[in-house]
C-alpha cells in the first residue's frame, strides 16, 4: 500500500484495490503432505483487530477488503472476479502449504494478465522439496495453465521469489 501511494504521486491516482485473505486463526486442518514441524495453529494465530487497525493506519485511505476464513472454505469453485477484480497487478502468496497456495493460484488465474507479479513468501519451505509447499503448487499450476509463461524476476528474504506473468500467444 505504501508503494502504491508513491506510484500514485508519480503517475496519478489509480483505482487500485487491495484484498487480503486470512483465517486469523492458524492453518486449520493440515493434510499429510502439508505437515511441517513448525506448523502449529497456535504459532500462526493473530489478533484480527490489531491486524485490521495496522492495515487501516498504513492504507491512508486506499481501498482494501479483508476476507476472513480458511481458503478451502472461500476459494474452491470461485474466482477473484466474484470480488470485482478483473486485473491483478501484484499478488503475494504467503500460504506456506501446497494446498492453500494451489487454491490461491486457481482462485486468481482468471485475473492474471501480462505483467502480473506473483510473489511467493515461502517458496523454498520444506527444505526445498520439489513436491511440497508453494513451489510444488506453482509447478502444478504452471502445468495446468499453459496459457501463461512465468519468468523469475527477483528473490527476496530467505527463500522468497517473485515471478512476472506473460500470456503465451
Amino acid at each position: 500500500m505504501k508503494i502504491n501511494k508513491k506510484i500514485e504521486r508519480i503517475f496519478g491516482e489509480s483505482q487500485t484495490s487491495f484484498f487480503g485473505f486470512d483465517s486469523f486463526s492458524g492453518f486449520g486442518k493440515l493434510n499429510n503432505e502439508d505437515q511441517h514441524p513448525i506448523f502449529k495453529d497456535s504459532l500462526f494465530e493473530v489478533n484480527k483487530k490489531k491486524i485490521i487497525k495496522n492495515i487501516e493506519k498504513n492504507s491512508k485511505g486506499q481501498n482494501f477488503k479483508i476476507v476472513e476464513g480458511f481458503f478451502e472454505d472461500i476459494m474452491p469453485n470461485k474466482n477473484i472476479n466474484e470480488f470485482g477484480v478483473n486485473k491483478l497487478r501484484i499478488v503475494l502468496i504467503d500460504c506456506d502449504t501446497k494446498k492453500a497456495a494451489k487454491l490461491a493460484l486457481d482462485f486468481i488465474k482468471n485475473s492474471i494478465q501480462d505483467g502480473t507479479i506473483i510473489m511467493f513468501d515461502d517458496y523454498v519451505f520444506y527444505k526445498g522439496r520439489y513436491d511440497m509447499g508453494e513451489y510444488s503448487a506453482f509447478e502444478e499450476f504452471k502445468k495446468e495453465n499453459k496459457k501463461f509463461f512465468f519468468r523469475r524476476i527477483f528473490d527476496y528474504g530467505y527463500g522468497s521469489k517473485a515471478f512476472i506473468a506473460c500470456i503465451n500467444r
